[in-house]
């Protein structure tokens, strides 16, 4: 089995999980990938701003696109059987729709595993990734009912530290 994990957001929460379900899948002898999406819109903005002369000017529109390609061609050569997304916040929508639609196209199309590691922090925003989710797990008890009627896959996972 391959698994992806997508790491859309730079806090504690997110690093902390993400890095240990890595290296559990990893000693389980899951091929385990990861791509830590903050830092590739970071790697981007530092790079168009190298290319352009700039320093320290954001351009999180094209950076966020130049990630979304990347992370799709990471998709696209790794082939994972599972994409996890561990927190869906800090991840644009179109990176969302990205990967939702992607895996149309595949013979073997992967499952989406999406991971609230905060939930609900931002409620309309996680209710709306739900839905391009096959399984959703969520560290807060009283947020499943509300996340199942977008997603009927949707179990509580305490967060461990």
């Amino acid at each position: 089995m391959r698994v992806l994990l997508l790491w859309p957001s730079h806090s504690n929460s997110t690093w902390n999980t993400a890095w240990f379900y890595s290296r559990a899948l990893k000693r389980l002898g899951v091929k385990a990938a990861n791509f830590i999406y903050s830092q590739e819109i970071i790697l981007q903005n530092l790079a168009i701003n190298a290319f352009r002369g700039t320093e320290n000017e954001s351009y999180d529109g094209e950076a966020v696109l130049l990630a979304n390609r990347l992370m799709m061609g990471y998709i696209a050569s790794s082939l994972p059987d599972i994409v996890m997304v561990i927190t869906g916040l800090d991840f644009c929508k179109s990176a969302w729709s990205w990967i939702g639609e992607f895996r149309k196209y595949l013979r073997h199309p992967y499952k989406i595993v999406l991971i609230y590691t905060e939930s609900p922090y931002r409620p309309s925003e996680e209710l709306e990734y739900a839905r391009w989710a096959d399984y959703i797990f969520t560290n807060e008890k009283t947020f499943v009912g509300r996340l199942r009627k977008f997603q009927p896959r949707t179990w509580y996972l305490p967060q461990a530290y």
